[in-house]
């Protein structure tokens, strides 16, 4: 049976015995005395959610770390009644649930509204820089097979629009995964955006594992704003980020625990 909950054929060879399997799967088995040579076992299941596809096995000890933009006194870009921290933080928390679902474990930088600058002890001055140098130790420590930025973009041009998903431009783990999102979303806002390469982004540039920054839509364009104001739209979205990442990370090892490296001068924030 495929993923979709579509009926697919087993071929026994020889003599079947009954067996019991727990669950809602029957087998018929038939023995050799019926059939000469070969049987055929129909496995029929209604409908199979995405968490018990092969793909969730796999994933169950690989984490995932979703990084909600912004958040405490830095409440990001803001339009049409919504604040960015605000959207990011239900977002994140929606794209885990589907995560969790499909059977990876996620690690989120913060699941209420709190400054992230304050997450670790740092003597970085600036809380810009303590904020950054956070999410990414975050992301370090987690041994995780993929990181999500999540955020929500503002533009001078009230006619942009659509999501755009960044990443690190040396890496074709990111541009793979990137290109992934890009198209789900695509799907669901009705978008023609690229993915885009980007060299001098902090935390995609000394990430350890595949990382991309999801500028969900425009605060500042009225039809972004207006999707996004509805749950059933961030719904979508969430749903298209998780699957995507899900299929993408599934094969992708897990790495090894980090060895702490300083970074000195390496602020290179154009965003």
């Amino acid at each position: 049976m495929n993923e979709n909950g579509q009926v697919r054929r087993l071929y026994i060879q020889g003599d079947a015995n009954v067996s019991q399997l727990r669950g809602v799967v029957k087998i018929f088995f038939f023995r050799r005395s019926l059939l000469r040579h070969m049987v055929m076992v129909y496995l029929v299941i209604g409908t199979v959610l995405f968490m018990h596809s092969p793909q969730s096995a796999q994933a169950q000890t690989k984490v995932v770390v979703i990084d909600p933009g912004h958040g405490g006194v830095d409440g990001g870009a803001s339009g049409a009644g919504l604040i960015e921290k605000d959207v990011t933080l239900d977002l994140s928390k929606r794209i885990r649930a589907h995560l969790v679902q499909a059977g990876y474990q996620v690690q989120m930088t913060r699941d209420t509204d709190t400054d992230v600058s304050k997450l670790f002890p740092s003597k970085l001055s600036g809380r810009h820089k303590r904020d950054l140098q956070n999410r990414l130790d975050f992301i370090r420590k987690s041994q995780a097979v993929g990181a999500l930025m999540i955020h929500i973009n503002s533009s001078t041009n009230v006619n942009d629009r659509g999501p755009i998903v960044f990443y690190y431009a040396p890496s074709e783990s990111g541009k793979t995964l990137a290109t992934n999102i890009q198209h789900a979303l695509n799907q669901v806002a009705s978008s023609t955006q690229r993915p885009l390469p980007r060299k001098n982004f902090f935390v995609l540039r000394h990430s350890p594992c595949t990382t991309v920054l999801i500028e969900v839509g425009f605060l500042t364009n009225n039809s972004d704003a207006a999707r996004l104001r509805t749950t059933v739209y961030r719904e979508h979205v969430a749903r298209a980020i998780a699957m995507s990442v899900a299929t993408t990370l599934r094969d992708v090892p897990v790495p090894p625990p980090y060895v702490k490296k300083t970074v000195v001068n390496d602020w290179l924030l154009d965003k």
